[in-house]
């Protein structure tokens, strides 16, 4: 699955991180050369950049999402942040917006270092319930994949629904991972071509495992109308640029390819 967090879903693009997909060795077509060719004119400074990320890797969460995920160590000034700006009456919408953004960022640091992952759970629904989408997204996930409550794949796939439908990216895209690996039957069908639409919707607002799945699924021809491996190329460094270790590897892998 995909939170999307590292990531607070797994990323569905670490599904398919064993098994890269990369075309039948052969001469490339002038399109897929014409990429290939934009890709090696700066393939040393991509490479040199790239290298040097190896050593932020090792410093990133577990997820990829959400964007923040605060440590340990910040959760007694969370609370205290919490306290502050959620516990008085008559809050404007200023400190409304402000006090939700805290109870988020609280709940993600106590359930994704597992400090209390049921209250974790439990300020997300809260958020879901007042309409936040990133509570609703947040709770889904967890939902699908039994994170601090049993699973209960009718339920998150109805919050994630309600997160897509809103427009929210994250939510558009852990509903096209639930499509993609069909976790979820029968609430939500495993569908490639729907998958690939969410995906590429996702992408399309520069999502980053978005970017990678959507690449994926054109070098295999899997629910898009053909193959198109030069549209791969340019998603795959636009992926890689924003540090997709799948995507880096997949394009360093069809660079070789067509040697």
């Amino acid at each position: 699955a995909a939170f999307l967090c590292s990531q607070l879903s797994t990323d569905a693009s670490q599904s398919t991180a064993d098994n890269i997909t990369t075309p039948t060795k052969k001469k490339p077509s002038a399109d897929i050369q014409f990429e290939l060719s934009r890709i090696r004119l700066k393939a040393d400074d991509i490479r040199e950049r790239w290298v040097k990320d190896e050593e932020n890797w090792r410093k990133l969460p577990a997820r990829a999402w959400p964007e923040v995920q605060p440590n340990v160590d910040e959760i007694p000034r969370l609370r205290q942040e919490f306290e502050a700006l959620c516990k008085t009456n008559g809050k404007c919408e200023e400190q409304s917006n402000a006090c939700n953004d805290v109870s988020f960022h609280l709940a993600t640091a106590l359930l994704f270092n597992s400090v209390d992952v049921e209250k974790g759970l439990e300020m997300f629904e809260a958020l879901a319930r007042q309409g936040d989408v990133r509570g609703a997204t947040a709770a889904g996930i967890c939902y699908v994949e039994g994170l601090g409550v049993n699973t209960d794949e009718e339920k998150g796939s109805r919050m994630l629904k309600h997160a897509a439908d809103r427009g929210f990216l994250q939510g558009i895209y852990e509903l096209g991972v639930l499509h993609y690996n069909g976790n979820a039957i029968p609430y939500v069908d495993e569908n490639m071509e729907e998958a690939y639409k969410l995906f590429e919707l996702s992408a399309s607002r520069q999502h980053t495992s978005g970017l990678y799945m959507t690449a994926d699924m054109l070098l295999s021809g899997e629910g898009c109308e053909k193959k198109d491996v030069a549209r791969a190329i340019r998603l795959l460094y636009d992926a890689g640029e924003r540090g997709h270790r799948n995507a880096r590897a997949t394009l360093w892998a069809l660079l070789r390819e067509y040697e």
